[in-house]
């Protein structure tokens, strides 16, 4: 998933976020800071 994709689902607020390997291409830095917002926003 690219920046835009995630950034426009958090935006318009959806119920569910499909992600297939939303990480895989992203540096460690990166990977754990969408991993972290993903955590906050999960529930």
């Amino acid at each position: 998933m690219n920046s835009f994709a995630y950034y426009t689902s958090l935006f318009y607020k959806y119920h569910f976020i499909i992600l297939d390997e939303a990480t895989a291409s992203l540096d460690v830095e990166n990977e754990t800071l969408i991993q972290e917002a993903l955590s906050r926003i999960s529930y």
